[in-house]
């Protein structure tokens, strides 16, 4: 690959940020195997440009050249073939792959290093299947005579988006949309390719792998020591505006120094400050890059927020001897977050590691690292300009399955002093929002009746809000009552003779029939899909919302007052 990053201007003084992290909670590590290595069909440059994402049935990952498709469960290769003879062209490199989960499929670009961007758009959510495969001519206009180098990728519902350093003086980087409409019909084609060019060089401008509706797709680059650049593209993607939407302040920092290695001088290239990847979910941009955290390469991530832009957290993953860096991030429907990264010091070789961190844990914290490969040897391919080439980027993705799984593609150091990538995918524990648990006592009616809310064996997961079923059942026959929940805690407060067991802003649900024969017997249930349906509480039943609900009935043997059960609570799975 053309030394590009070698052409850009050389980093500032080194300024040490604040050390944070290590008190997160620590995922569980699951499947672990080989993703794509030099010797694949293909593979025959450094660095890998490592990179991969999960999909329903398959984990692809795309590395110099070579296109691999994997079985998810197994880890078993299905099938590696070369950029070039995938898209019958020459020269292809620094590929970027991602899994679009808005319409199913797979999205993958590489640069030809002379004027154009190829994109490939699968047709299907089947990697092994049909692609639509086409370029945008990037070297024109006053991008006329550069190259492209280290080019990006991101979507959302609307579009596909990309963003390039062009190699040229001075030095400058250009973004790129296409509208995905064309892409979706029967006969796919290519649809508007916009630009903006001559932006300032900002090592790589990130687009983010947009969960949900952004309004707009959001950008971020590094824009000075002290602050992240947001950008957001808006508007019809036929003829799109780039909107400047300000900076997000973070602790000063600049670029990590180049990790040491275990049984070599030679270090290994951690570039620079630039952002690796990005990713916008409930609001927040997410994204992380390697910075110098006191003279050892450490990862530095940032929560930001959109509405105003403001960065909400941040934390770093450090360590006294290790070097950390090509780090990369995603973050799932229950706002678990994930890193994945390599790690060296001159007492061990470069190996692939993870972190994470739950909603509830302290701001600005992740868990310990998590060695999941050990590096085996150390690792020595000096580029022609002299560099130690190993990484250039990663990729942390979200199982499209259950919207909570992580999976990350690294790099580690390996025996035969050829790179090779390793796969790990990692969960939290989410045992606890499957068993809804009672709570509160429920008032004993003037019949002797005891209304009990209660809940049936699904697990209360948004992917099945229809069949999770909230159901009182111990009233009196034929009378009418509703449940009301909340989401602000459990409360013990008297209330009509019995006990308000929901705490804060209540939202009702609508008036139903007890229906039942006997005394006592009479019963009604709710869905979860009621519950997310409500206009006043609709929108504070997502995944990972702590719900509380309890139901209220009048009494009669007296209708002046009224019957209450006990409460219930449970999290919204995924």
């Amino acid at each position: 690959v053309p030394p590009g990053l070698d052409q850009a201007p050389a980093a500032s003084s080194v300024t040490q940020g604040a050390t944070l992290g290590g008190g997160g909670t620590s995922p569980t590590l699951l499947s672990n195997f080989i993703g794509g290595q030099f010797g694949d069909t293909g593979a025959n440059l450094i660095p890998p440009d490592t990179c991969g994402a999960i999909g329903p049935n398959h984990f692809v990952s795309a590395t110099n050249r070579s296109l691999g498709i994997f079985n998810r469960t197994t880890g078993a290769k299905i099938s590696a073939v070369s950029l070039n003879t995938f898209w019958a062209t020459s020269n292809l490199g620094d590929p970027r792959v991602g899994y679009d989960q808005h319409h199913g499929r797979w999205v993958l670009n590489a640069s030809n290093f002379s004027n154009r961007i190829y994109l490939a758009y699968s047709l299907t959510s089947d990697p092994t299947g049909a692609w639509f495969k086409s370029n945008v001519l990037v070297s024109q206009g006053t991008d006329a005579g550069r190259w492209p180098d280290y080019q990006t990728l991101g979507y959302d519902a609307a579009g596909i988006y990309f963003a390039a350093y062009m190699v040229g003086s001075p030095a400058t980087m250009s973004i790129f949309a296409v509208d995905k409409a064309p892409l979706l019909n029967a006969s796919p084609s290519l649809g508007t390719v916009t630009a903006w060019r001559s932006l300032p060089w900002e090592g790589a401008i990130q687009p983010c792998a947009t969960y949900g509706n952004s309004s707009g797709e959001y950008l971020v680059s590094r824009q000075s020591a002290t602050q992240i650049r947001v950008r957001q593209i808006t508007g019809a993607m036929t003829a799109p505006s780039l909107v400047e939407k300000g900076p997000a302040a973070v602790p000063s920092h600049n670029s990590g120094p180049d990790a040491p290695q275990q049984g070599t001088a030679a270090t290994l290239d951690t570039i620079d400050y630039r952002p690796m990847n990005a990713v916008y979910r409930n609001g927040s941009i997410y994204t992380t890059h390697c910075v110098n955290i006191g003279g050892r390469a450490g990862v530095r991530w940032y929560q930001i927020g959109t509405t105003p832009v403001s960065t909400v957290q941040t934390g770093s993953i450090d360590d006294p001897t290790i070097h950390y860096y090509m780090p990369s991030i995603s973050v799932n429907a229950a706002n678990e977050v994930l890193l994945g990264f390599s790690g060296s010091s001159t007492s061990l070789f470069a190996g692939a590691y993870l972190a994470g961190r739950k909603p509830t844990d302290p701001l600005g914290q992740v868990s310990a690292p998590i060695l999941y490969k050990t590096g085996e040897a150390a690792y020595t391919q000096i580029s022609s300009s002299g560099v130690n080439r190993f990484g250039d980027y990663s990729l942390t993705s979200i199982d499209p399955l259950d919207d909570s799984t992580f999976w990350t593609i690294q790099q580690y150091a390996r025996l035969s002093n050829t790179w090779v990538t390793r796969v790990a995918s990692a969960k939290y524990d989410t045992a606890s929002c499957a068993t809804p648990a009672s709570f509160c006592v429920a008032k004993l009616s003037s019949s002797g009746c005891l209304a009990q809310v209660g809940h049936n064996a699904s697990p209360p997961s948004l992917a099945g809000a229809a069949a999770f079923q909230i159901t009182t059942s111990g009233m009196e026959s034929n009378v009418n009552g509703l449940s009301f929940f909340g989401t602000t805690g459990q409360n013990n407060a008297p209330f009509n003779g019995g006990t308000l067991c929901v705490l804060g802003t209540l939202h009702r649900l609508s008036v139903k029939n007890s229906l039942g024969g006997a005394a006592c017997t009479g019963s009604f249930s709710y869905t979860l899909a009621d519950l997310a349906a409500q206009a006043s509480g609709g929108a504070l039943v997502v995944v990972g919302a702590t719900i509380d609900i309890q139901t209220w009935f009048r009494d009669p043997s007296d209708p002046f007052t009224v019957g209450l059960s006990n409460g219930l609570e449970f999290v919204v799975c995924p």
